[in-house]
């Protein structure tokens, strides 16, 4: 095996290792943009695939043995196919990043690219069919592609129509998507205009190695900075979270409905004994930035819906179902629920009176809480504008993602009750 042989697979195999890691990272750090980790993810793999081909390629070229020859031919036609596929991976992701910077819809880009791509792997069909792939050397050693500069020319025609939509939209993109998509862009056009004069290194596929590695690097910047922006974000709202459940007007209404209480029956004594361990709950809870256990969480949402039910004289009434309470949650979130579930749902009913049922229960590989009232619902189509009213399940969407992967999903119709379902996984 000459040097250079050895040089391409050490690259090529680099490439398609760092590719496979890669494709991991954006899997693993999905959250912070479900489709654009998902288009990555289909780019890395792709790209795991071709330059291995590659590789392989390279690593039995020279080698007149006929079981040497096959491995060449089949392996060169498999790096080929999957440089097309690149492109349309690739298309739609670069698709996905001008959308959500501009708001616009790249369709007829994207039909551009695939149809290129679509082009380039018919006409290696033909080629195929026709054994036309490679030319035979005297020492009856296969050398390379007959018609070579064809799927350079398609890469290039691709990147034309990326730079068509990039000098009209980038002026909705952030500088750092501007700048690895103006240095790939050069570093692939570079790659493929010297693949074509010269066909004895793989400039291309160099090319694209580089482009990967920024791609990626890109994508991982940005989910550093949204990682770094959540965090501030979080310790924000964990302060303005508390400040809530405490408040003055929630004290002096919790302390009035206790001294009524205490002149007309010993309950008093109960809602004072709930309202004291709530309340110390609440600050032992100030400095916590993980998740605790749900039954503790349970604990405190019980002596909250006791002084709650107190002073509205029993016009709340609350069910327990907790069948499943060994698992972590952040605090406050199930009692957020139970808050927003007495303001904006039972106490907007003309009778003010209705139910609460609390479900804590384990389906499948999830843990399920579920906050259902039957007050006056609402209209799910307007849950985001909802949501910006009430910062507090904004709070608890936002710390349940970060604390625990979990997620908040709500179920509502009008004139019969809201479901607040908290998905935690195991």
């Amino acid at each position: 095996m000459s040097r250079l042989q050895i040089l391409h697979c050490s690259i090529e195999l680099w490439g398609a290792f760092f590719s496979l890691v890669a494709a991991i990272l954006a899997f693993l750090t999905r959250r912070y943009d479900r489709i654009a980790a998902k288009k990555l993810f289909a780019v890395l793999l792709v790209s795991v695939f071709f330059l291995t081909s590659d590789a392989i390629e390279w690593l039995f070229r020279g080698d007149s043995s006929a079981f040497s020859n096959m491995i060449v031919r089949v392996s060169h036609v498999s790096s080929l196919f999957f440089g097309f596929i690149a492109i349309t991976v690739a298309t739609t992701y670069y698709a996905y990043i001008i959308k959500r910077g501009s708001g616009v819809e790249q369709m007829l880009y994207k039909l551009c690219n695939y149809s290129l791509a679509t082009l380039g792997i018919l006409f290696l069909i033909v080629l195929v069919i026709l054994d036309s792939i490679y030319y035979i050397e005297k020492s009856e050693t296969l050398y390379n592609i007959t018609y070579n500069i064809i799927p350079d020319l398609i890469g290039i025609m691709s990147l034309v129509n990326s730079w068509i939509v990039f000098f009209k939209y980038y002026k909705h993109l952030n500088k750092l998507e501007i700048i690895a998509i103006v240095t790939m862009s050069v570093i692939l056009l570079t790659g493929l205009v010297l693949q074509i004069f010269n066909y004895d290194f793989s400039f291309d596929n160099l090319s694209f190695n580089l482009s990967i590695f920024i791609m990626f690097f890109s994508y991982e910047q940005q989910f550093t900075m949204y990682m770094v922006e959540q965090e501030k974000k979080y310790n924000e709202n964990r302060i303005r979270l508390f400040n809530s459940q405490i408040k003055p007007h929630f004290v002096f209404n919790s302390l009035s409905a206790i001294r009524a209480l205490c002149r007309n029956s010993p309950e008093g004594v109960e809602a004072i004994n709930d309202f004291s361990i709530f309340l110390r709950g609440s600050l032992d809870l100030l400095n916590n930035d993980e998740c605790i256990s749900a039954e503790k969480e349970f604990k405190t949402v019980s002596h909250y819906m006791n002084i709650i039910t107190k002073r509205f004289d029993e016009g709340i009434t609350v069910k327990y179902n907790l069948e499943n309470t060994d698992f972590l949650l952040p605090p406050f979130c199930v009692q957020t629920l139970c808050e927003n579930a007495v303001r904006h749902g039972i106490r907007k009913r003309e009778n003010r009176r209705g139910v609460i049922t609390i479900n804590s229960y384990r389906k499948a590989d999830n843990n399920i809480v579920e906050v259902i009232d039957d007050g006056v619902g609402f209209d799910t189509s307007h849950e985001s504008e909802d949501s910006q009213t009430h910062t507090g399940l904004n709070n608890t969407r936002q710390r349940l993602e970060l604390m625990c992967s979990g997620r908040l999903e709500i179920e509502s119709e009008v004139g019969k009750g809201t479901t607040a379902r908290i998905i935690i996984p195991a």
